[in-house]
């Protein structure tokens, strides 16, 4: 199975990468692989606590992201608000070509998905199954 943190030591990597022709692929692939590396990892950590194969489910971003920001506890409530932010940096870079995107988004996004993935392992075993079991 692969682990989503490589996509996080990919992102770092391409954050880090030299001032060339490509250096705004680079940042925006950057931000996107920022994204995936938490989503995947959060996500992968929900279906082990469900046992239920989440990956196929066509609105599985914007399900687990809602059900973590509407959440009354407010660790999972901040955390899916704060992968909802990420998530935004990545449609930018994805699908906003007319903006260019600087450097210090794909830092500013790579900073946050560290910040998560130190929450993800935090967050309650019993209320992410709860938060999740009818999913």
């Amino acid at each position: 199975m692969f682990e989503p943190k490589l996509f996080f030591n990919l992102a770092e990597n391409l954050k880090n990468s030299p001032k060339d022709n490509l250096l705004e692929a680079r940042i925006r692939t950057s931000v996107g692989r920022s994204y995936y590396a938490i989503f995947l990892a959060t996500r992968n950590r929900v279906e082990k606590l469900v046992n239920k194969e989440l990956e196929n489910r066509r609105d599985v971003h914007q399900t687990i992201i809602n059900k973590l920001k509407e959440c009354q506890d407010i660790q999972m409530a901040e955390f899916g608000t704060n992968l909802d932010s990420l998530r935004q940096y990545r449609l930018q870079a994805d699908y906003r070509i007319r903006t260019n995107i600087s450097p210090n988004i794909a830092e500013t996004a790579f900073t946050l998905a560290n910040e998560l993935f130190d929450d993800l392992k935090s967050l309650s075993e019993n209320d992410l199954k709860t938060l999740f079991h009818a999913i």
